[in-house]
């Protein structure tokens, strides 16, 4: 990856008056002091990596997923439950769709007629004549492609159509509907003849798009058909649909209420009312911090505390519900616990949490991470993000390492375990920069441009890499991947 002189000079000059500014903020004498910066804008959560630094839009934690690059959900939720109550104080409806007409899996393709040949202008309709079709087993695509793949797709159309049963649509009633569908390059889907959506791109996770009630209304006991039109306009096609049902497993929770929300440059802090108890939610880039086996660090994490009265006992579970299939399109998840920790890994991404008191499960997709906390025992505790970078990143030649990582021998997940034991000093230590650089932003006494400065600095450090320069200097050369 190159950029030329000019961008590059450009963007040391950036970052040296960051570090300039950060020194003079280290070297304050005043007194540690955060001053809140309530925002209702599109911000940093954490800043990682370009390719996994979560965003969020306002106050929208508990109400909406938050956002990674490219504008892709991070489908987490968050759970608190208080006496057997649960509050959702992350995420929005449950991912978790009940498969009634479900995808390819490797051990189980799914039955339908096709054509590469254009058909008649009702060939979606379930009355069509599909019987001098071929018959072949979903999903169709490229034999070359890491997925499910049970027919092979070489020409440029295709058309698909699967029929299904339903014995009974009265069991349906009060469920949200859904077809989901993974497709390399483009595909229009109908389910009985009505165009459910089109689909223009790639995506690795499998979209979805709830059936409209005039669509559900045209759904009845017996034989009935979703049709889709696939066309492929590079290689490796792809072409995957089926029919979902709403899994109401965190739809009729009671959402979290929001007390306060406050941004600072190296976390965001939430307030949340759950019940009788207050949950304090952190979340944490130590990256952002100085020391240079942290600079660029892709580790982050997000650290909750419970808050009662002091005469009140309650009995208190958080969960967080990670749905790694839908965010990478696979559904292989490695775990371990080793020093105190129980570690996840899916595809790039590591979690971890502390292996007391703690549970973990892996069930259809969805990585599931739990801890008791309670007045006998703990009332804080952490979960660990972190993500691999992979190879390093090529300049003009060169091959840079990770500034975190400059030797090239430290492994991610040794990475996580180190920050995980040492999250309450980094909290202290993210305070006191927070304070230091509030100080010094506020004394041009221009709030707006306060705030927008210290946001700026969060947003600099999520979209650019720091890597060490063969001379052995950290590199201005990074820019937004």
């Amino acid at each position: 990856m190159q950029i030329n002189n000019k961008i590059g000079w450009g963007i040391r000059i950036i970052f040296s008056w960051m570090i300039f500014s950060l020194h003079a903020c280290c070297n304050d004498k005043e007194e540690n002091e955060v001053i809140p910066i309530c925002i209702a804008s599109n911000h940093s959560l954490m800043a990682l990596v370009p390719d996994f630094s979560i965003q969020t839009v306002g106050n929208t934690l508990h109400t909406k997923y938050p956002k990674l690059s490219r504008n892709k959900e991070f489908p987490m939720i968050g759970i608190l439950k208080v006496d057997g109550k649960s509050y959702r104080f992350m995420g929005g409806d449950s991912l978790r769709p009940f498969p009634l007409v479900p995808l390819s899996t490797i051990n189980c393709g799914w039955p339908a007629r096709y054509s590469y040949l254009h058909p008649k202008d009702d060939w979606m309709r379930k009355e069509y004549d599909d019987k001098e079709w071929y018959n072949g087993l979903g999903a169709w695509g490229a034999e070359n492609r890491p997925y499910p793949i049970h027919s092979t797709w070489t020409v440029a159309d295709i058309y698909i159509r699967r029929h299904f049963n339903i014995n009974d649509k009265k069991k349906l009633e009060g469920y949200k509907l859904y077809v989901c569908s993974k497709c390399d390059d483009h595909a229009e889907i109908y389910c009985n003849g009505e165009p459910i959506y089109q689909v223009d791109y790639f995506s690795n996770r499998i979209e979805c798009k709830q059936l409209s009630d005039e669509v559900v209304a045209k759904l009845h006991n017996g034989d009935n058909v979703i049709a889709a039109h696939g066309w492929n306009t590079k290689e490796n096609a792809l072409l995957d649909f089926g029919l979902y049902m709403e899994n109401k497993t965190y739809n009729d929770v009671d959402m979290a209420i929001l007390k306060q929300m406050n941004v600072q440059a190296t976390q965001t802090h939430y307030i949340y009312q759950c019940g009788d108890v207050e949950l304090y939610l952190d979340f944490v880039s130590p990256s952002l911090l100085l020391e240079q086996y942290l600079m660029g660090c892709p580790v982050g994490f997000i650290s909750y505390q419970i808050h009662s009265g002091k005469s009140e006992i309650h009995d208190v579970e958080i969960l967080f519900d990670i749905d790694t299939e839908w965010m990478f399109g696979k559904n292989r998840v490695e775990s371990l616990s080793e020093q105190d920790w129980c570690t996840v890994k899916s595809d790039s991404l590591y979690m971890g949490i502390a292996a007391e008191e703690t549970a973990y499960s892996y069930n259809e997709g969805h990585v599931l991470l739990s801890q008791k906390l309670g007045k006998n025992k703990k009332d804080q505790g952490v979960l660990l993000f972190g993500f691999n970078e992979g190879k390093g990143l090529q300049y003009e030649g060169e091959i840079l390492h990770p500034y975190w990582n400059k030797d090239g021998k430290r492994e991610l997940k040794d990475a996580l375990l180190f920050i995980g034991d040492n999250y309450k000093k980094l909290m202290r230590e993210c305070d006191r920069l927070d304070g230091q650089l509030n100080r010094r932003a506020f004394q041009m006494r221009i709030p707006s441009f306060a705030r927008q400065m210290i946001l700026d600095y969060r947003k600099f450090i999520s979209e650019h890499r720091f890597v060490m320069s063969q001379s052995g200097d950290l590199s201005g050369k990074t820019h937004e991947c």
